[in-house]
């Protein structure tokens, strides 16, 4: 996609209150040299997935200079490396180095990732001024979920707007957790306070 379609969805993102965050990724999958293997290089807006991913685990810290990943916990693996250590990443004849600032442990796709700015990524593809996805955190119930996915697929008509079943699932679940650890908590209460009297 062309970037004007991140600026357009981060226009009506600001105006729209379920939605609580939004980072456009473009993906592209480079190899390592120094690990013989493939790895998925997600250019993004640094700031903006922080912002969105609070359960990462981090190893390290964010990137502050523009030759700074974050590596997922799995690449680092194949790697050997830690925080501060630099490798090589290659795509077509283009080739970038980058410092590991962190390594981020996400307990999914993340973890066979390496996270850098959009503008480094789409200088290694050789894509300027596109992006491959753009991410929303939305808040609500799923019928709310729903018509923001409605009125973001009639304001772009070329998009396909959909939900991540992982995150929605997983956070249905959490909240049914915490219902019924609040309804547990006032029957203790409540029978406590019977006792007490």
């Amino acid at each position: 996609m062309p970037v004007s379609a991140w600026e357009q969805i981060s226009t009506r993102a600001r105006s729209e209150d379920r939605i609580v965050g939004a980072a456009p990724y473009l993906y592209v999958v480079a190899r390592v040299p120094a690990a013989s293997a493939d790895a998925i290089v997600a250019g993004t807006d640094l700031n903006r997935v922080r912002g969105m991913s609070s359960w990462w685990k981090l190893e390290g810290r964010w990137p502050s200079a523009a030759d700074e990943a974050l590596v997922g916990s799995d690449v680092a693996r194949k790697l050997n490396i830690a925080p501060g250590g630099r490798f090589a990443v290659q795509y077509g004849g283009n080739e970038q180095t980058f410092t590991a600032a962190g390594i981020v442990t996400a307990g999914g796709p993340e973890d066979n990732q390496i996270f850098t700015s959009l503008a480094r990524a789409q200088q290694l593809a050789g894509l300027d001024g596109r992006i491959s996805l753009v991410q929303l955190s939305v808040a609500g119930s799923g019928a709310q979920i729903r018509q923001v996915m409605n009125v973001l697929g009639a304001a772009l008509p070329d998009a396909n707007v959909r939900p991540i079943p992982e995150f929605t699932t997983a956070e249905a679940q959490l909240a049914e957790k915490i219902r019924m650890l609040v309804g547990a908590t006032v029957t203790l209460i409540l029978a406590l306070t019977v006792l007490g009297v």
